[in-house]
């Protein structure tokens, strides 16, 4: 039986409120669910992520990053994931990116595997329960946080992914190498899933040139990023100083200008 919510505090962990898209400003204006909207501005975001979360009073909590836009219905579908005495603890809905590339190979993704069995963290758009956080104390990171959040929550019940439903990332790009270096010194996972991973980045990108974007600079972008992963992992430990603790890092570029 489908549980009533009610209504939720809303957390939006960001540098500056001035950065929050405007599409998703309006929807919680107008959305009858939400109870307060608070603005993470503390640093790094797993920080953020926490302060706001402090400062909510409601069972549920609802977060989304500053760069993401939802539809209206949001609340509606992903709050009818959960029911009486299932053990869910947070549901997510799959981002689809505005960048062209991303979202023909989240397409490409989707029709292989299926976004919503994916086990990956979608927490720029999640509705989770607040108790689920106890105990949560991340390192300062930047990179890689969204693992250390979902990680969590998981061990506390179960974290489930929506099918896409009009969730847009306009996806701020990160330089791959410093996510590469994250993922050896926090030890994410064992070294034959890194590999198998590597491999698959590798392969894909062929197939959405192929198939969607029909153009060679598709693979280009996926397999530089793909290698700048693999060298911050060889790297590892030599680039910990600059992992996670800063918003900026040099170079960092808005991919939608």
């Amino acid at each position: 039986m489908q549980i009533g919510i009610g209504k939720v505090d809303v957390i939006i962990p960001a540098k500056d409120r001035h950065n929050i898209r405007l599409g998703l400003a309006k929807v919680l204006a107008a959305a009858p669910w939400v109870n307060n909207i608070i603005v993470g501005t503390s640093t790094p975001l797993a920080t953020a992520r926490i302060a706001g979360a402090k400062r909510c009073t409601t069972e549920w909590v609802a977060m989304f990053d500053d760069d993401v836009e939802i539809p209206g219905d949001w609340f509606e579908k992903v709050s009818a994931e959960i029911t009486d005495g299932d053990g869910v603890v947070a549901v997510s809905s799959p981002d689809m990116s505005a960048i062209p590339d991303y979202y023909c190979m989240q397409l490409l993704t989707d029709r292989l595997i299926g976004l919503k069995g994916r086990d990956t963290p979608f927490i720029d758009n999640v509705l989770f329960k607040k108790s689920a956080l106890e105990g949560y104390a991340p390192p300062l990171a930047f990179y890689c946080e969204d693992e250390f959040f979902y990680n969590h929550i998981k061990k506390k019940g179960r974290w489930l992914h929506t099918g896409p439903i009009g969730v847009v990332h306009y996806y701020r790009e990160k330089d791959a190498i410093y996510g590469g270096a994250s993922q050896r010194i926090y030890k994410f996972e064992p070294a034959y899933i890194i590999l198998r991973r590597t491999l698959v980045r590798f392969i894909l990108p062929i197939f959405a040139a192929l198939f969607y974007t029909h153009t060679p600079k598709t693979i280009y972008r996926f397999w530089r990023i793909n290698v700048r992963i693999i060298a911050g992992w060889i790297m590892g430990e030599t680039l910990k100083e600059k992992v996670g603790l800063s918003w900026e890092w040099d170079g960092r570029r808005d991919a939608n200008k």
